[in-house]
Parts: C-alpha cells; structure tokens; sequence
C-alpha cells in the first residue's frame, strides 16, 4: 500500500518551481523495537518552531531498505507536511495540510498517571506515566524538564516517533520523552542534543494535492499512542476505498488544468512534452482507479468484521493498481 500511495500523491498538479531553506538546532536518535525487528534512526529538530526533518539516511535506517533517489520530509508545527523526492532527475515537492483535530499535552497530564517508578534509560533518568488509549494501556517515560525552548506554542507534544518534549502548561516547561511502551512498539530516545543544520531545496515542481490528512472515520477523536509512535500521517488512517475516491478526484480535477497549461505558452516545448505524456497516462488510467475504488468498497463490505483479511485485499487492489500503471514515469 506505501508504493500506491506516492503514485496517488503524484496525481497533483505540478504548478510551480518551488525553493525553501529549514534550519535545524537539534538532532534526536532513537530506538524502535517492534515484532518486525528493531530499527535505530533519527531526526533534526528546531526547538524554536516545532519543526521537525528526516533526510534519505534517516528513512533507510527506519525502513532497513535502500531508497532511490533522494528524499527530504518536513513536518512544519501545526502547519503542513511537506516531502521533497528526487527521482531519476525530477525533483517534487508534495505538500499536505494537517487538518484534523489535536491530542494536546495538557490532555495527557488530565488523562495519565504518575506511577512512582523510575528507570535509566542510557543516559537519561525518567518517571513513568500510564494511561489508556483506545483501551490499551500505555507507559511513557518522562525525563529531565526544560524551561528555555523559546518559541514553541505552549501546550503541544513536539518531536517524532514518540521521542521529544511534552509540555506542562502549569509549570510552563517541556519534559523530555525518553521512552514509549504500547502493544505494538518500544520507542526509545538514545540522545537529543544542539545540533545545527540547514537544508536549501531548490528548484522542486510544487505539487498542489487535493489528498487531505484524515482520520479513520471510525475513531472520533485522536488517539495519543497514534501520534506518539509516529503515525499521524500513516496509511492506517485512510478507509481503503477512500484512497481510491482521492485518487480519481485528483486525476479528474487534475486533468482539465493540465489541458489548459497546454495550450498556453507559460511553458517550453520539452514541459510540453512531458505534460502531454502525463495527460496520456491519466486518461488511460482513470478507469483503473475508479475500478479500484469499486473493488475496495466490496472488500470493505464483505469483510468489515476481519481487518487482517481486509488489509490483504487492500494490498492486492493496490498491487492490481499499481502494475497496471507501471508504464507510467
């Protein structure tokens, strides 16, 4: 399903080249054991505005697996998402909003208890605090606490993959997350220190997308163990048919304008060229999408009772898909 999703994702409309520095004032490490094996990472992170970055080293590390090409994703602070890909040559920037509704700090002191334990975890000495989401229990391990991380709205988690800082508004200070225990994973920080970096990406084709951040329709509110395992933006919140319905609103919606920069003269012949060859591909492919979405509507009907089955003929419709669009750069 991850390979389906950038194909969708490409299915915005490319409408300018687009330049943007990040700056960066720290770099967090960590640790995730999961039952598929235990992956070491990190991400750089500016204290002054939330924003947080993971580059191509950082991906490869969590995934275990080469990625082609370069890639550099950006979570801007209640703001947007924004990934940067360099493939075979062709630079892309795709942004998305994050709309939806927020798990703040000042819910979890209301909600999670301090237990009196208290453990080291490499260098760091932590409190552990347990509460429940979605009926799971949950162990967070709070650390050493901060007052001087001048500029980042009061009352929010900041960091990724469930390490960084969790803010207490009656003390006006950040504690540090150190580590996170849920039925699915462990999380743990291994360092966070002042580290400084800039990254200047220029000459990347903005794409505008349609596809907006949702969550399951099912879950009414977000769950704090979804955004601190570093799941806000993970594909388990889409309904499978609503991939699909996105994916044919964006052609469908995309199409028109790209008939239109055709025939004006913003651009040269060569853009001209690979417009049309884009133009070709999705008139050839819109049909498929929109069989897609019809089949994952079945599967959800025939299997609504069986998420392990109907994750499986998620896979299949989306593996359908994608060869079937293979020959399509």
């Amino acid at each position: 399903m991850k390979n389906i999703f950038f194909t969708i994702i490409f299915l915005g409309f490319c409408s300018q080249i687009f330049a943007q520095t990040y700056t960066f004032n720290a770099k967090a490490t960590f640790k995730m054991e999961t039952s598929d094996g235990t992956f070491s990472s990190y991400f750089y992170l500016n204290t002054q505005n939330g924003n947080a970055g993971h580059d191509t080293q950082a991906w490869q590390l969590m995934t275990n697996e080469n990625v082609e090409g370069y890639i550099f994703s950006v979570v801007e602070y209640e703001k947007k998402m924004s990934q940067y890909m360099n493939v075979e040559g062709r630079k892309y920037v795709v942004e998305q909003p994050i709309s939806r509704e927020k798990y703040t700090a000042d819910m979890f002191w209301k909600e999670f208890r301090k237990t009196g334990k208290q453990q080291t975890f490499g260098k760091y000495k932590a409190d552990e605090y347990i509460g429940t989401s979605e009926g799971r229990q949950l162990s967070i391990w709070l650390g050493e606490k901060t007052y001087n991380l001048d500029g980042i709205l009061q009352g929010d988690i900041v960091g990724s993959y469930g390490v960084g800082y969790l803010y207490k508004t009656s003390e006006k200070a950040y504690y540090l997350i150190v580590h996170f225990v849920d039925e699915e994973a462990q999380i743990t920080l291994l360092d966070i220190t002042p580290f400084s970096k800039t990254v200047t990406l220029s000459g990347f084709e903005k794409i505008t997308t349609t596809m907006p951040i949702i969550t399951n329709p099912d879950q009414e509110e977000p769950e704090l163990d979804d955004l601190m395992t570093g799941q806000t933006y993970g594909m388990e919140y889409f309904k499978c048919s609503t991939i699909y319905e996105m994916a044919v609103t964006s052609a469908e919606q995309s199409l028109p304008a790209l008939k239109e920069l055709l025939n004006g003269n913003q651009i040269n012949a060569q853009q001209k060229a690979e417009i049309r060859k884009e133009v070709a591909c999705l008139e050839r492919k819109l049909p498929a999408m929109k069989q897609a979405k019809n089949e994952a509507l079945r599967a959800e009907q025939l299997y609504a009772g069986n998420q392990e089955k109907l994750f499986e003929e998620c896979q299949k419709i989306g593996e359908k898909l994608e060869k079937s669009m293979e020959d399509c750069d």
